[in-house]
């Protein structure tokens, strides 16, 4: 990109650049003023970067309370085992098998 702000003159052809693209040789075709752009032109623009930032914002938030206290998570695969190996050696403890009374 600093090759192609390195032109100076309309017609000037910059050295040839390696992207991950490809292969790349840049010629200036001519500078433009700047110019301020009506509303109407960049509103679209202008609430798509807000609406990206907000929602930026957003997910920073909910990561570092994520990070700071995380919500407490139940192991129901491990809970129900737990309870199987106790309710399999209360059994034992009283002589009937598991699930029959």
């Amino acid at each position: 990109m600093a090759a192609a702000f390195a032109l100076r003159k309309p017609g000037e052809v910059g050295p040839v650049t390696r992207t991950r693209a490809g292969y790349n040789v840049i010629q200036f075709q001519e500078r433009e003023a700047p110019r301020l752009r009506p509303f109407d032109d960049v509103k679209g623009d202008i609430f798509a970067k807000v609406r990206r930032d907000v929602i930026e914002d957003a997910r920073k938030a909910y990561m570092a309370k994520m990070i700071k206290d995380p919500p407490a998570r139940a192991n129901e695969a491990l809970i129900e085992k737990i309870n199987r190996e106790a309710r399999a050696a209360a059994a034992a403890s009283e002589g009937t098998a598991p699930g029959k009374p």
